[in-house]
């Protein structure tokens, strides 16, 4: 144990100063997932576990094949660590893989697991599996049992914050303040997420996959109870919070943007952090929970990366969205019956506006033509449309830019 100590007080200050995405591992391989243990960091890929054992060297890496694809690990004791198993047959569920003996015990079948989840809550922290059927419990990892509220329910994803915890199946998203023991459905929020965070200030995220007009990064404020839209995008695959920051990642690369980018809440910038990644398709985002320092690892279909330098003037200016137009904020706001939204273009292109509702379905489009540069006026009259939040769309060639709007009547 003395010898392991010094190789991580060694190890620890060499990765604390990279300053860009630094690969772990084969960059040949499909990376579902990244864990570091106290015995090494570990891989999983679709045809069983990587594991780099440690003082072992950087490029010594063992495979240990485990006959279905192993799509997440989660930390369990000091013998080894719980995985999930998902090839869609008989065999898939929940199986501890032991370091020692590099093997793997079956603990749970269950068909179809997404996701393992270590839940932090007093005085006994629980584990949690979604799967096609359900979500599982534990309180020691071998014994599981169905929460009965969400049988028949196919569970994606959970996070917790302190007693705050939120889980979302294909059509709902719930949220509970007591530590998992009961659950209530949010109302505004879209189906079809598949990640899940908080930050610090107990504020909620999640991402709405694939390609859809609802499809984006979302948020909330009041523990999941009601949300909002940062910003819209197709095509999405991860989400992770890292320090003051929001990470997202993209299923594959898009002209403008695409891999990696960081979200700041504040300022609502969306920047692209690609040095050093490959053009590959993002599969999960999470940490190094070991060494100590902010950081965060990417795992692709070409391999993981990690990067330490989430710091706001460390980060490059790499703003995804260029500054050729602006969208104002409309007036009023709120507004009873009509309001007037300004916007700005720098330079000749092909514009739309439009408003949308909070499902992200487009309720009318205000603006479709080819404008000149120049300052202008829309006036939008919302008769026929009951109160609530909408948003206006300002689309100039490829770039969007988003308002939100407040009608009371």
């Amino acid at each position: 144990m003395k010898i392991l100590i010094i190789i991580l007080i060694l190890w620890i200050p060499f990765v604390c100063y990279t300053n860009e995405w630094s690969p772990i591992g084969p960059d040949t391989i499909i990376v579902n997932d990244y864990l570091s243990s106290i015995y090494g960091d570990l891989l999983c890929t679709p045809k069983g576990i990587y594991l780099q054992a440690w003082g072992t060297g950087h490029e010594n890496w063992e495979i240990y094949p485990s006959g279905l694809p192993v799509l997440q690990a989660e930390h369990y004791d000091t013998s080894g660590v719980l995985v999930i198993l998902n090839g869609g047959t008989y065999s898939d569920g929940i199986y501890k893989f032991n370091q020692y003996l590099k093997s793997y015990e079956l603990l749970e079948f269950c068909v179809r697991p997404n996701f393992i989840y270590q839940h932090q809550q007093y005085p006994q922290p629980k584990y949690y599996c979604g799967y096609q059927g359900g979500l599982l419990e534990s309180v020691d990892g071998k014994e599981w049992q169905d929460v009965e509220y969400f049988k028949g329910k196919t569970v994606f994803a959970m996070a917790t914050m302190g007693p705050n915890c939120l889980l979302n199946d294909s059509t709902n998203i719930y949220f509970s303040g007591d530590d998992a023991k009961s659950w209530k459905i949010t109302s505004t929020a879209p189906p079809h997420t598949r990640n899940l965070c908080w930050d610090q200030q107990f504020k909620a995220y999640m991402i709405y996959t694939g390609d859809s007009r609802s499809s984006g990064l979302w948020s909330s404020a009041d523990s999941g109870k009601t949300w909002d839209v940062e910003f819209w995008s197709t095509e999405m695959s991860a989400l992770f919070y890292a320090h003051y920051f929001i990470l997202v990642g993209w299923e594959k690369f898009y002209e403008g943007y695409g891999g990696v980018a960081l979200w700041t809440d504040e300022s609502s910038d969306l920047r692209s952090i690609n040095e050093g990644l490959p053009k590959a398709g993002i599969n999960r985002i999470t940490q190094n929970d070991i060494i100590d320092c902010i950081n965060a690892v990417v795992c692709t279909d070409s391999g993981a990366y990690i990067r330490t330098d989430f710091d706001p003037t460390a980060i490059q200016d790499n703003k995804i969205q260029p500054a050729q137009f602006n969208l104002f904020q409309n007036y009023p706001n709120p507004f009873n019956n009509e309001t007037v939204i300004p916007y700005q273009l720098k330079q000749a292109d092909y514009t739309d506006l439009s408003v949308y509702n909070t499902l992200g379905q487009k309720i009318i489009t205000l603006v479709s033509a080819k404008h000149a540069p120049g300052d202008y006026v829309v006036h939008w009259n919302s008769n026929g449309y009951a109160s609530g939040i909408y948003y206006t769309i300002l689309k100039v060639g490829k770039v969007s830019k988003i308002m939100k709007m407040v009608l009371l009547k």
